[in-house]
C-alpha cells in the first residue's frame, strides 16, 4: 500500500535548499515525514510483525538513521551489520523472515517517493540505497542460512 504524496507530506526544509546541500542532508530532513507514513502504513498493513508501536516506531528510527549514515558515507559496512540485528529483532518479534523483504521494499519505496519531492539528486542517491539495502538484505540472509547448514551438520 503506497500512500499518494500530498504537499503537506513534504517538510517545509525542503522549500529553500541550498543547491550544496547533500543528499544525505535533504534524507535526514525528510526522515521524520518518512517515518510518520511508515508508522501510518505499519497500522494499515501490520509489515512490522506485530511489534508494540513504540518498539516498532524505535526500530524503524534506527534504520531511518543507518540509512541516513550509509547515504553519507557509502560505507556498508557498518548498515549491514545493523541490516542484521535489525533482522533478528524484527523475527524475534514474530515476523516471518519472509516479512523482512516486504518491509524493507516498503520503507524503501515510501523514501524514494518522498525524496522524489527533494529533487533528482536525492530520487537517484535514495533508490541506490534501495538496491543496495535489497542486496545487503540477500547477502545477510544467506550468511545466516548458510550458518544454519554448518550448525546442523555439526548436529
Amino acid at each position: 500500500m503506497i500512500m499518494s504524496r500530498r504537499s503537506d507530506d513534504i517538510p517545509s526544509a525542503l522549500a529553500v535548499r541550498p543547491a550544496s546541500e547533500l543528499p544525505c542532508d535533504v534524507f535526514d530532513a525528510l526522515r521524520p515525514a518518512l517515518l510518520e507514513r511508515l508508522i501510518a502504513l505499519r497500522g494499515g498493513d501490520g509489515d512490522a510483525g506485530g511489534a508494540p508501536g513504540a518498539v516498532a516506531r524505535a526500530q524503524l528510527e534506527a534504520l531511518l538513521c543507518h540509512m541516513g549514515d550509509f547515504l553519507r558515507t557509502g560505507d556498508d559496512r557498518p548498515y549491514c551489520a545493523f541490516l542484521a540485528r535489525w533482522m533478528a529483532a524484527v523475527v524475534g518479534d514474530g515476523a516471518p523472515p519472509t516479512a523482512l523483504f516486504s518491509s524493507l521494499r516498503t520503507l524503501c519505496e515510501e523514501a524514494v517517493e518522498l525524496a522524489e519531492t527533494g529533487g533528482d539528486e536525492l530520487a537517484l542517491a535514495v533508490a541506490r540505497l534501495h538496491l543496495a539495502s535489497a542486496r545487503i538484505l540477500v547477502e545477510v540472509l544467506a550468511r545466516e542460512h548458510r550458518r544454519t547448514l554448518r550448525l546442523s551438520a555439526e548436529l
